[in-house]
């Protein structure tokens, strides 16, 4: 098979399994996104799908609770979290 037909096979399958979007960035962060993925273990892709997946599974009463104290879920929840790691004295190794 040519290189070209090859291309061709991908994208008409790519285009009948998978919906594509554009996502904008300013400029440099999509690198520095894509690394940080990569350091996790993933690709900036499978990070993105994750990030929404996550975000859609919380039940809606998280997110009007949150809001409902004046913060999104996700500035809620990691208040939360720091003010734990404070309470138990808790402090991450710098990488």
């Amino acid at each position: 098979m040519s290189q070209k037909k090859q291309f061709q096979y991908q994208n008409q399958f790519i285009a009948e399994k998978y919906d594509r979007f554009t996502a904008t960035f300013p400029a440099g962060k999509k690198a520095i996104y894509r690394e940080f993925a990569v350091s996790h273990g993933e690709s900036l892709n499978a990070y993105i799908n994750r990030l929404i997946a996550e975000d859609m599974s919380f039940p809606e009463w998280y997110r009007e609770f949150a809001e409902s104290h004046g913060e999104t879920l996700h500035v809620y929840m990691k208040r939360l979290i720091k003010e734990d790691m404070e309470k138990y004295h808790f402090i991450p190794e710098e990488k």
